[in-house]
């Protein structure tokens, strides 16, 4: 039976959020929801230190109650009264304990977009922007220009886009995102989006040594001219040659420490998130053949940064999976979606188009401005 101190804490919270307790459907069309697990994959959310903060929601207590989903076909039907659910409780807490089923988690994030999909619309700022593969995105609405063939980025950035480009080639999906940067160890970390393929990565890498890694680069199937480019480029570099001398000690270095496929996380994560979980914060040197989306963006820059363009919110499970908002949403799929709306809305000031060489319009995100990369 229900208690009556839960009973209070879910109408006073609904009254503070000014909603039912039961957060309602989004108007507009739905946002197809991805078929494959990984959409339901969630990551923690790590604080300073590694540990996951306990921080509740605005205006309550941290350990406040969350309010219960429950009714007739709705999410939230296994949910026990006298469970007790906290409002800081990941999707993940909340499936271990038996709280929430699979569908529950599809549906919250269902809510979770629609959500975002309702702020975009009643945004002067942001829109909504359907891709030809028929996916949802929110950019704003006048975009950044992107500099095409770049020099401005420092030859470090440079040298890792090269890498990852190399590293790509090995993929099944030679679209996929793939992301370098080197740690705070100082060694070479790599990562690409899906777990298959950081495995992948990882078997043609070997013990990861200076010797494995240059093997590695020579075996790259370049099948483009651009590809020939990048894996030339990093053969220089490994072997100090002409150019390359003094401009890439850095990444030279990295490699002669070790280089690490960053595995970490869910079965459908981004690269860059990857590298910041392995790192414990973000590399201060991190590129690779996309750029940062505006979620990813939000996470590896929590104050801005000036110096890195993002792209596109993808409205899609991969894409929100590192978010905090997105972890903690269960009963609140509205209030953190807003949340996490108005924290992008300040951090960003305009999202990135992708060009070719000759300057016309690609789908994706590229980090190096000019590559032509597959969509998210």
């Amino acid at each position: 039976m229900p208690t009556a101190g839960n009973q209070a804490v879910a109408q006073m919270l609904a009254q503070r959020r000014g909603s039912s307790p039961a957060p309602t459907r989004a108007e507009g069309p739905a946002v197809p929801v991805a078929a494959h697990p990984g959409a339901l994959s969630v990551q923690r959310a790590p604080a300073e230190g590694g540990k996951r903060e306990r921080s509740g929601t605005v205006g309550e207590p941290s350990g406040a109650k969350r309010p219960k989903q429950g009714g007739e076909g709705g999410s939230g039907a296994l949910l026990d009264d006298d469970m007790d659910i906290d409002m800081d409780m990941t999707i993940d807490d909340l499936l271990e304990m038996g709280a929430i089923n699979a569908r529950d988690v599809v549906l919250s994030q269902q809510k979770f977009i629609d959500a975002l999909v309702a702020k975009a619309r009643n945004s002067s700022k942001w829109q909504l922007h359907t891709a030809q593969n028929g996916g949802l995105s929110i950019e704003t609405k006048v975009q950044g220009k992107p500099k095409p063939n770049s020099t401005d980025k420092g030859h470090v950035i440079r040298g890792l886009e090269s890498v990852a480009t190399v590293a790509r080639s090995y993929l099944a999906d030679t679209s996929e995102e793939v992301q370098a940067a080197i740690g705070d160890n100082g060694m070479l970390l790599i990562a690409a989006n899906r777990a298959f393929s950081n495995e992948t990565l990882a078997a043609g890498l070997g013990k990861g040594g200076g010797e494995e890694f240059a093997a590695f680069v020579d075996g790259a199937g370049a099948t483009t001219d651009k590809q020939s480019k990048r894996q030339k480029k990093v053969q220089n570099i490994l072997a100090g040659i002409e150019k390359t001398a003094g401009r890439y000690d850095l990444v030279r270095s990295a490699v002669s420490k070790g280089v690490v496929v960053a595995s970490n996380g869910g079965n459908e994560l981004h690269a860059e998130i990857r590298i910041l979980e392995r790192n414990g914060r973000t590399p201060q040197y991190v590129a690779g053949t996309k750029r940062p989306c505006a979620a990813c963006f939000t996470r590896l820059y929590p104050k801005g940064n000036d110096n890195v363009r993002p792209g596109v919110l993808y409205l899609s499970g991969r894409s929100l999976a590192s978010l905090k908002e997105f972890q903690t949403r269960y009963g609140q799929e509205e209030q953190k979606a807003a949340e996490f709306f108005a924290r992008m809305d300040q951090l960003i000031k305009r999202t990135h188009q992708s060009v070719d060489e000759q300057g016309t319009p690609q789908p994706g995100g590229a980090a190096t401005d000019w590559e032509d990369s597959g969509p998210e």
